[in-house]
């Protein structure tokens, strides 16, 4: 089967030969962030301070890096496909900007509704998505989908996306975060 690859948004933004300033990778097991969901804001904090102790940022900007980790990692556990499988977390600074890239396995149905999301995100106006999906939350407990409109909408960042059929029931979903640390 010849893998099918689709791709939004500013995926590939910076390209993988730029050599970056700095880079830190760790692979996560999304049973491990489930069982224990501490230990993803361990990691959250852990990624900003490796950041934030080399090129001295702030701690504004080392929240908005905790946040946006924290948010791409939690969904990539909660949507994996299998719970055993493996989450890919890859951050590089560059100058003026940190690329967080989350990789993951997903089934055909989560595929389905996240690509869907996306395309809503991407076409839609943030600011009223936003107001609309809060007032939802009155009448149904379901907070799914808020993590990427607040992102959108409060923070000075880009986002690339690529969804790649592997197998009929299985899918590599890439999340490419582009955080401009001047701005923020």
């Amino acid at each position: 089967m010849i893998a099918e690859i689709i791709q939004y948004s500013d995926f590939k933004m910076i390209p993988d030969i730029l050599p970056p300033e700095s880079h830190l990778f760790l692979r996560l097991q999304p049973i491990d962030m489930m069982s224990q969901w501490k230990r993803i804001g361990m990691v959250s904090d852990f990624t900003a301070e490796f950041f934030g102790q080399h090129q001295s940022l702030g701690n504004l900007t080392k929240n908005f890096v905790s946040t946006v980790v924290n948010e791409l990692v939690e969904n990539a556990a909660k949507f994996a496909k299998p719970r055993n499988g493996l989450i890919d977390l890859d951050l590089k600074f560059y100058s003026s900007l940190i690329k967080i890239e989350v990789r993951n396995i997903v089934s055909e149905r989560m595929r389905g509704n996240f690509e869907m999301h996306i395309k809503r995100v991407l076409t839609g106006d943030i600011e009223k998505m936003y107001f609309d999906h809060l007032e939802s939350l009155v009448s149904k407990a379901d907070t799914s989908g808020i993590g990427y409109l607040l992102m959108y909408k409060d923070y000075p960042i880009r986002f690339g996306f690529q969804f790649k059929r592997l197998e009929s029931d299985k899918h590599e979903v890439t999340v490419e975060a582009y955080l401009n640390i001047i701005e923020h």
